[in-house]
């Protein structure tokens, strides 16, 4: 039987919690599997066990390991073991809410034997870090859908969809761009406050004034997956061009 490895993609990245210039690695996840996708692996794998029937048992399952390891059971497989653990130093003074606070209900995990001997040679290939920036997946001109037309005008309203949209942070560079798509020259600067709308995953916002030509657009921001905002803002741009028609 042929030895299992790991071998996995990693993305390397400037650890900033030293002076001292350092990199640390971290898996490119594939995707995250559900249980109702490990309940349809079952089914293909073995052709016996219908997917809605492993789903069913291993849902139960879950529930009755969680409960285990609330009543403070140790939870043990051929994965690992889930143990209770209790964290902090303890203090006697249990009326306090600030001494209860000292101490957490966790749950540990340990790997097994088995599963450290399939990890004990990993072999890992670095790829280019993922774009964290803000994207624009999606441009629809609310007019231009009513009138039927390719081409945008003064003063219609644009609906940009993406990630990393929001426009929390002060950087003054903040905002979208009308880059004349010949030149890669900026033509245009919305700034946050002269939005429409403006979420993590929309900018709504009116075409200035331009002159006649081929548009592309660009977004600035200092957006996160989390509430606070980069230091350094960073940019994403369609590369699709529209043409603008100075109309009104």
């Amino acid at each position: 039987m042929k030895k299992k490895r790991v071998n996995w993609e990693v993305g390397l990245y400037r650890y900033n919690l030293s002076d001292k210039q350092a990199t640390y690695p971290r898996v490119q996840l594939r995707g995250t599997v559900t249980l109702k996708e490990l309940a349809a692996i079952m089914e293909k794998r073995t052709g016996i066990y219908k997917a809605e029937n492993t789903y069913a048992i291993l849902s139960i399952m879950e529930k009755i390991i969680e409960d285990c390891l609330i009543e403070g059971f140790a939870v043990s497989g051929h994965l690992g073991t889930l143990t209770p653990t209790v964290t902090g130093l303890w203090g006697y003074d249990r009326i306090q809410p600030s001494v209860r606070e000292q101490n957490k209900a966790v749950i540990r995990y340990a790997m097994s034997p088995r599963l450290k001997e399939h990890l004990a040679d990993p072999l890992f290939k670095t790829i280019p870090r993922r774009e964290t920036g803000p994207t624009c997946s999606h441009v629809e001109n609310i007019y231009a859908v009513n009138d039927g037309r390719q081409e945008w005008h003064t003063r219609d309203v644009l609906i940009i969809k993406g990630s990393h949209l929001l426009m929390n942070g002060d950087d003054p560079t903040r905002g979208l761009y009308f880059i004349n798509a010949e030149t890669n020259k900026t033509a245009a600067h919305i700034t946050p406050d002269a939005m429409l709308q403006n979420t993590r995953s929309v900018i709504m916002a009116t075409v200035p004034a331009l002159p006649p030509g081929n548009y592309r657009l660009r977004v600035i921001s200092q957006c996160t997956t989390s509430s606070r905002p980069l230091h350094t803002p960073q940019s994403g741009e369609t590369k699709q061009a529209w043409q603008i028609k100075n109309m009104n």
